[in-house]
């Protein structure tokens, strides 16, 4: 029996488009993503384990809007499904057969 290889939609660029995601990337795409020290470092930021250069540690609204501005340079991820057509992320192009039974807590 041949193992099913785990795919997932994703835009592993940094500021990327968020309409856009690359359909049914390998599993180990998203491994390598991850693991890359820039990524780590902005995490780190948005966690507050780090600071974020030129914004005032004791400005609670500086830092909100630095928060804000690293994370849309998160790559992004469809947590749902795995295929859209024309690699466009809306639920219109979202490949049904491709439906991941995923959940995320927030």
């Amino acid at each position: 029996m041949a193992i099913k290889q785990q795919v997932m939609a994703l835009n592993p660029a940094r500021k990327g488009n968020m309409g856009r995601l690359n359909s049914s990337q390998p599993l180990y795409v998203y491994d390598t993503l991850i693991a890359q020290p820039w990524l780590r470092g902005v995490i780190a930021q948005i966690r507050g384990e780090k600071v974020i250069p030129g914004v005032d540690a004791g400005d609670e609204k500086a830092v909100k809007k630095a928060k804000e501005g690293l994370k849309r340079q998160l790559p992004i991820r469809a947590i749902h499904y795995s295929k859209f057509r024309n690699n466009h992320r809306s639920s219109e192009d979202a490949v049904p057969e491709s439906f991941l039974f995923q959940t995320t807590i927030d």
